[in-house]
């Protein structure tokens, strides 16, 4: 991909701003930045960021600066870990080889992660062998070995019949496999045998409901939750969230105003807010509390990078190049991927006269978008079609190009997994285990791995 240059100028004035950002201190100094500039209005305004009209005068107080390139590769880090892995010690205790099979998922080797976890038998501590069969189900859903996630998910629910997780991570395995009744089953199955006042119980199939675009039902048990009794701040943000798909828009508003009122220090409550504002019909007038909500979530969190995108969309909207430009290229610190947002930057700086920088980080952002629709559809199809090698094969392939080699080497370990010939899939797998340095994982595997 193109890297951005190593400076952003704004031509749009007389007397010119250029900032140079070496290629070193460049991250550092753009999240820096934020902090910076985010202290000092905290502290002019008295704490109160009550006053959106003055919060940001970016146009005479603050210089532009250079969003950050596209990560590299994350192949070398990767590499690296799984270099230390393969020299340690093969565990004995079975806690001690969960807690390996966990390393090895969270880098994408999938294979590795399913054979130490079926070390792990049944006949010591009953939590330690849930915790394996929890991991066993996650692995071989994520390699395409369905029947036997859904094993290790039976197993589970005979260990706890009235834990609501077990019966979630079924009902998702059978829509995998394409049993929607069944899955929709379980679920109903795991309402009825949840333990009385369960919250997090209750809150996990509410996430489980909404995941399917049941938010009805996954509002109810929200609010259901909220009944019980106490619970975190952030549940009461998650059922004003459901609320805002339902339009049930004054409600919410009503209960992310309280929280607020509150002094609730959430960058999630301040962001709702500033999209139900948007969600009103008088929308337009309400842009001074949009932006004031919006910046006082980044205020809180940096790192909020979709309230930084409505932000900037904002800005867009009002012709605020300068604004627009400005936090583009902070919010791209914490999300350099993000492809929307940095053609929303390339706009703003064309605007702003740098036609150059604009050109070369509009081609980072469409090649970005590009990447993005394809695994979007690759990952839809996928889902639809599990068994499928040359999907996953696409799938390892297009990770590649997005430099994510963690789940380049999981789909690529999938694609050998269902692929009954052992054909295209071993080669996905030779290539990206070639790429990252390790040998080709010798795994016994079961003799029907799918229908």
């Amino acid at each position: 991909m193109p890297r951005a240059n190593r400076t952003v100028q704004d031509t749009s004035h007389e007397g010119q701003t250029s900032v140079g950002v070496v290629s070193k201190r460049r991250r550092v100094a753009l999240a820096l930045a934020l902090a910076v500039v985010g202290g000092a209005l905290w502290i002019r305004f008295g704490g109160a960021l009550s006053s959106p009209e003055q919060l940001l005068k970016l146009s005479n107080e603050v210089r532009l600066v250079a969003a950050p390139d596209v990560p590299a590769s994350d192949a070398p880090d990767v590499r690296e870990k799984l270099a230390k892995l393969s020299v340690e010690a093969l565990p004995v205790a079975p806690e001690e080889l969960v807690a390996a099979a966990r390393r090895r998922l969270d880098l994408g080797d999938l294979l590795t992660a399913r054979a130490l976890i079926l070390k792990v038998s049944l006949g010591g501590d009953v939590q330690v062998y849930g915790a394996a069969q929890e991991t066993l189900a996650l692995t071989c859903k994520n390699l395409g070995l369905l029947d036997e996630a859904r094993t290790a998910c039976e197993r589970l629910i005979k260990l706890d019949p009235r834990g609501a997780a077990s019966r979630i991570s079924l009902a998702d395995t059978l829509d995998l496999i394409g049993q929607k009744d069944d899955a929709a089953a379980a679920l109903a199955d795991a309402l009825d045998n949840l333990r009385p006042r369960d919250i997090h119980g209750i809150l996990a199939l509410s996430r489980a409901y909404n995941r399917r675009y049941n938010n009805p039902k996954a509002l109810e048990l929200a609010l259901k939750s909220l009944d019980l009794g106490p619970t975190e701040p952030e549940v009461a943000v998650y059922v004003a969230a459901l609320e805002i798909k339902q339009g049930r828009i004054l409600d919410a508003e009503n209960r992310l105003s309280a929280l607020i009122r509150g002094g609730a220090k959430s960058a999630r409550t301040h962001r709702l807010m500033a999209e139900l504002l948007a969600a009103k019909p008088n929308a337009d007038s309400l842009a001074g509390r949009r932006e004031h909500h919006l910046l006082t979530a980044l205020q809180h969190d940096p790192a909020e990078v979709r309230a930084a995108e409505e932000l900037v969309k904002l800005y867009n909207a009002a012709s605020r190049w300068k604004e627009c430009a400005y936090v583009a290229a902070l919010a791209l610190v914490h999300d350099p991927r993000n492809g929307s947002l940095r053609m929303l930057y390339s706009s703003a700086l064309g605007k702003l006269g740098n036609q150059s920088e604009a050109q070369q980080q509009r081609d980072i952002a469409h090649t970005a978008l590009a990447l993005d629709r394809e695994i979007s559809q690759l990952v839809t199809l996928k889902n639809n079609r599990p068994y499928d090698p040359a999907l996953r094969v696409r799938l390892s392939a297009a990770y590649r190009k997005q430099g994510r080699y963690t789940a380049a080497l999981s789909e690529a370990q999938a694609a050998y997994v269902v692929d009954r010939h052992k054909g295209v899939g071993r080669l996905a797998l030779e290539v990206v285990s070639r790429e990252l340095g390790i040998e080709m994982p010798i795994v016994k595997m079961p003799a029907k791995t799918h229908p």
